[in-house]
């Protein structure tokens, strides 16, 4: 119940949110972070790609500490090897945005 306040809390002043439950280590399944970020941005986008032609793992850090806005705190996440491993096909899907769709006609 406490989360969907928080959830709700976080739409209402920041809009259309994404929320992560990252896997603290992979022989606990029961170790978890829950972080809540904003949407992200162009320029958060572009900041993470540029980046992550040099360091992933600096890619990965940027882009949270540039979108983060709850939840558990970022150093349990950056603490994790499990869990930056995992964080990596996250934040990829998320810098991905939608294609626009062409039709010939």
């Amino acid at each position: 119940m406490e989360d969907e306040k928080l959830v709700a809390e976080l739409k209402a002043k920041h809009g259309s949110i994404r929320t992560l439950i990252v896997p603290l280590d992979e022989d606990d399944a029961s170790k978890k972070a829950t972080i809540y970020l904003k949407k992200p941005d162009a320029t958060s986008r572009d900041m993470a790609q540029k980046l992550a032609q040099k360091d992933s793992k600096l890619a990965i850090k940027g882009f949270l500490n540039t979108l983060y806005i709850g939840g558990d705190s970022l150093q349990l996440v950056y603490d994790s090897d499990d869990a930056m491993e995992s964080l990596s096909y996250a934040v990829a899907e998320l810098i991905s945005v939608q294609r626009t769709e062409i039709k010939k006609n």
